[in-house]
């Protein structure tokens, strides 16, 4: 395991932090070699609130991970998202040096990373910057290299954060002893696991539902266009059930995973549900049908955000899909009530594409860590991206130890073939 490079990808929910140990296997998928999960500890609505808790959690989830990979983790990619992202669309630009030479990748690079110094709303930091389209010469393109021209265009969606949350994040990591490799937008990794390639082109919402907050990624023709985050999800759902009928949050969860569903006419009338009381106190009956009706009633509130995004600059008319997943998703029947409640759209739930990965197991699978290991699939992408670009440089010190043991072998050969021929001498006389 000691010569394989591996890769941690972590996941700070609002319920749950997640955590995977991912290599590359000779075949080129991913090996997940290592998996940890505890309780979010310090993280309200998708954003760190207390450093030193969630820092707590952070090292419980990897030392879990750590365990089952038998390796040591010093450094990882962390997912961020909450309703502190925003966006915004910006032109870049550059004249060619040399127009009659095909462009090359490197002068591509240069025009997005020039997209770093683009003026950004006070407070707030570059998350990422995603490619929108291309042109030369005023002719669009989605991939520039190798044609000629004079001037290269690109359009580009810059994605800020808050420059407190991030460094909130950044805190919580350093805290639990671990070394921040990068920030990942929670939707782009998301979208990593769950898409196809295909999806991304022909045009789908991909709506990750959380416990503090839905991330909303809208895809076309192959590029993120759009990305929202509503501050509204699954712990919503739990606290209007709690609120309802005045029962613990323990049992709040537990109702809406074991019979909460968004179509109350999916559940028999009389189908009663008896909850223990409060310290030995009087048990409570809860008709199911009631319940669904409290869920749908947060759905629908959740469905109603979304689709008021979806409208903005007519994203909905551009769409094929919408693809539910995180662990929002597993509500019962949201599939149906989303197809019904936006209308001529097909939904789909979002499970994890095992192409980019080898042997994963049924529970791997599940949509609550399609942020988690979507993070292993951006994090290998963007180090395989650094080394294209930047080869790693032969070590003077490596050469050296090359050379010297070169001239050691060549030393050792000359005294062995001086010692053969005295021995030949000798037998000679």
């Amino acid at each position: 395991m000691e010569e394989k490079k591996f890769i941690v990808g972590l996941d700070i929910g609002t319920t749950k932090v997640k955590v995977f140990i991912g290599i590359k296997n000779k075949d080129g998928k991913i090996e997940i070699i290592g998996m940890g999960s505890t309780e979010s500890v310090g993280v309200e609505r998708g954003e760190v609130v207390n450093p030193g808790k969630t820092a707590d959690s952070i090292k419980k989830a990897i030392a879990q991970a750590e365990e089952i990979a038998k390796v040591k983790v010093s450094e990882v990619y962390v997912g961020v998202a909450g309703y502190h992202i925003q966006s915004r669309t910006v032109q870049g630009s550059m004249t060619r040096m040399s127009p009659n030479e095909l462009i090359t990748e490197d002068e591509v690079y240069k025009l997005h990373e020039d997209q770093k110094y683009a003026n950004k709303p006070a407070g707030t930091d570059i998350i990422d910057i995603v490619v929108q389209s291309y042109s030369v010469d005023g002719i669009d393109c989605l991939d520039p290299v190798g044609m000629i021209g004079n001037k290269l265009e690109g359009t580009f969606n810059i994605v800020f954060g808050s420059r407190d949350c991030i460094n909130k994040i950044i805190k919580s990591v350093e805290t639990a002893g671990y070394k921040l490799k990068g920030l990942i937008l929670q939707p782009v990794a998301s979208a990593d696991a769950v898409l196809e390639i295909q999806d991304k082109e022909d045009g789908v919402a991909l709506v990750d539902i959380g416990g503090g907050t839905t991330d909303i990624a809208v895809f076309k023709q192959g590029f993120m266009r759009h990305i929202i985050s509503i501050p509204m999800a699954g712990n919503h759902i739990t606290n209007d059930i709690e609120t309802t009928y005045k029962i613990t949050r323990k049992n709040a969860e537990n109702l809406k995973v074991k019979y909460g569903t968004c179509l109350p006419e999916a559940v028999k009338e009389d189908l009663i549900v008896t909850i223990p009381g409060f310290r030995g106190g009087q048990p409570k009956e809860i008709r199911v049908q009631h319940l669904a009706g409290v869920i749908q009633y947060r759905v629908k509130l959740m469905l109603d955000f979304i689709l008021v995004e979806l409208s903005k600059d007519k994203y909905l008319d551009k769409l094929q899909a919408i693809i539910l997943t995180g662990g929002g998703s597993l509500i019962r029947h949201i599939k149906q009530f989303t197809e019904y409640h936006i209308a001529d759209l097909v939904t789909n739930i979002g499970f994890i594409e095992e192409n980019n990965f080898s042997k994963l197991t049924d529970e791997q699978k599940n949509p609550i860590y399609a942020t988690a290991l979507g993070l292993l699939i951006a994090a290998f992408r963007k180090e395989e991206e650094e080394e294209k670009r930047n080869p790693k440089p032969i070590v003077i010190e490596d050469v050296k130890k090359q050379e010297k043991t070169k001239d050691r072998s060549f030393k050792i050969s000359n005294w062995l073939q001086s010692f053969t021929k005295t021995f030949d001498d000798e037998d000679s006389f």
